[in-house]
Formats: C-alpha cells, structure tokens, sequence
C-alpha cells in the first residue's frame, strides 16, 4: 500500500493545476521510490495515552510558557524577502543545522537582499551555494550542487505567481484556505518530493509566527526530522515490536531507504497528534517543544539528562533534569536506547 502524502486535508478537484501536482508526485514516487514501507510500520508501535505515570497534560502546557523563540526572523526585510527566505530555509533545511542555516541566509540577505528572490534563484550557481555554507563544520553535509538544483526549482516555481505573497495572500491581503496554500506549495518540488510534507509543515509552522500568517498556525501538522524520531524512540513512546525493528535502532551503518525513515516517521507524526490531543495544545507548539528538547537536551552523542550543558539552560530555571525522566525509557530501564546515533541517510527529506 503506497501513500502520496501524509495529510489530514482534503484534495482539490477542479482545478487546473491538479494535474501538476499529481505530476510532481507521480515523477518523484517514480524517482525516489518515496513510498512508506508497510513491513517496517507494522515493526513499530506508539504509546497509548496516558499510560501509567503519564503527566503530559501538565508539562506540556508548561513547557510552551518557556520554550525558547526563533532567534533569527527576516520581517526587517520587508514581506516578499520574508517569504522567500522561509520557503528557502525550510527547502534546503535537510541535513543541516537549522540555526546556522538561518543565520548563513540572513547575513547574505544583509550583503544583498535581492538575491533570494526567484529572477535571481534560478540563476544560482553552485559555487555560490558553496560559499555560502563554507563554514559549516560537517562539509559533507553542504551538498552543493543539490542545494543548487533545488534553490533554482524554487525559483522557477516562484517566478509562475504574479506576486510571491500570492503563495499563501489574495489579492485583499487575505489568508488564502487551507486547501489553496498547500495546493500553491504542492506545485514546487522540493514540497511534493517528501510523501510526509516535513519540509511543507516546517515553512507553514515558521510563517505562522508572523503576525500577516498567524492564521496558519491552524494548518499545521507534524513535521518530523531525527531529531524528533530520536526523542520519542528514548523516551518509549515510539518502540519496537519485533528484533528486526529493533535492529533498525541499533544499526548505524545500513543507509536508510526513504520508504522506511517515512514508515518510522509517520508513526511520530501520528503520536504527535496524540499528544496534541492529550495535552490540549496545537501541532505547532508541540513539535516546536519535542524539536527543542531532541536538539537541546536529548541528543545523540551525549544525552543531557541532568541539564548541564548551555543548550539545555533554557530549562534550568524550571527543572533539575529532563521534564520527561521519569517517564522516560531509556532512563528507566532501556539504557541502551542512550546511545542510539543517527543512521546513515543520503536523502533529502529532513
């Protein structure tokens, strides 16, 4: 059973730009082999809520008084750079560090602001892009010339709109529907190519916090990178069911194939929505919140349990420890789920 995308909306019937979309996801199904793998998800299984002990309804709510606010924004360089600049940040976002990424596309907008609008995209050059992450400390991850390709398709996609805010505004300044928004960002590649929609949910929740897109906040759904699938395999909230998906876990060297990360990460985006429910917060400040202890606490080369590192101090005034240690399985019992390190992955997806 194949599934073209993760999504809670309805389609578009009508419209003449279905068969573009169909298209894009038809091409890329076919190139990448972006399907989930079905033996995988059903190796898995997420936690019901609550379980024993379970005190999300009362961390969560005050986990979102305190999480810390993206700490670079592009609003000072008026609203169709903002656009672009998200749409840009959110489309190259995989494999790289998200803060420096940020920061590498606002200090070339402060040299020159006109060159990531779309007559200049589809005109970069690869060692542009190459220069522009020149001093990222996992050289093998600047992929610059795929950075390049898809930088220049975003560009070629922006161009077709009379104005880059018609992506998501009509022409009264209005928000666009749901359904109109994600059909705009379903016409660019990098969009259509990832069957989970991480990269469209991640533009989505980062444009929300802008007063003029505010209203998107309740178009969005989960957007799950590693960092993510790693918190919830630690905590036990997503597990294993079988020794072969166990051995999925452990196995750092096997490359992991699209179909399965997909598999894995569709089971994080439907434990996501649990949460959601449970707690009673939106999408948004959820995945904000898991994203920000993945990164901050829960990391993969040294879990910060106890809070002692800088990227953690944001909790401190709060909490001695990890808001969930003591529901956490990995802290719990599982220790072997404390040295889990991400697997190898080539793709493009987060």
């Amino acid at each position: 059973m194949e599934y073209l995308q993760l999504s809670f909306l309805p389609t578009v019937e009508g419209d003449e730009n279905n068969g573009k979309i169909e298209d894009n996801k038809q091409k890329n199904l076919k190139e990448k082999n972006q399907f989930i793998s079905e033996r995988l998800k059903n190796e898995f299984d997420i936690m019901a809520l609550p379980f024993l002990g379970c005190n999300f309804d009362s961390i969560y709510p005050k986990l979102a008084e305190i999480i810390p606010r993206e700490q670079i924004v592009f609003d000072s360089f008026g609203q169709n750079i903002l656009i672009m600049s998200e749409i840009v940040c959110a489309g190259i976002c995989h494999q790289m560090n998200w803060d420096y990424l940020r920061s590498a596309i606002y200090n070339k907008l402060q040299e020159d602001y006109n060159w990531i609008l779309p007559h200049r995209l589809v005109h970069i050059e690869e060692n542009e892009v190459a220069e522009l992450f020149r001093s990222y400390n996992k050289p093998e991850r600047v992929r610059a010339k795929e950075r390049t390709r898809i930088l220049r398709e975003i560009g070629e996609w922006a161009q077709a709109f009379s104005d880059i805010s018609s992506i998501f505004l009509d022409s009264s300044g209005n928000l666009l529907s749901q359904i109109n928004v994600r059909k705009n960002l379903l016409l660019c590649n990098v969009f259509a190519m990832d069957i989970e929609e991480k990269k469209m949910q991640l533009l989505l929740q980062k444009m929300s916090s802008y007063k003029t897109f505010e209203g998107l906040v309740g178009y969005c759904q989960p957007a799950i990178d590693y960092h993510l699938i790693r918190t919830y395999l630690r905590r036990g909230l997503l597990f294993a069911k079988t020794e072969y998906a166990k051995e999925y876990i452990v196995n750092q060297t096997a490359e992991r194939k699209e179909s399965t990360i997909a598999a894995v990460r569709h089971l994080c985006a439907e434990l996501m929505l649990d949460i959601c429910a449970y707690s009673g917060l939106n999408v948004n400040c959820i995945n904000q919140i898991d994203w920000h202890i993945g990164r901050s606490i829960c990391l993969q080369e040294k879990p910060d349990c106890n809070l002692e590192e800088k990227e953690s101090q944001w909790l401190r005034p709060y909490f001695t420890a990890c808001p969930f240690c003591d529901t956490c399985a990995a802290k719990c019992g599982n220790s072997d789920l404390l040295e889990m390190k991400e697997p190898v992955y080539k793709g493009s997806s987060y």
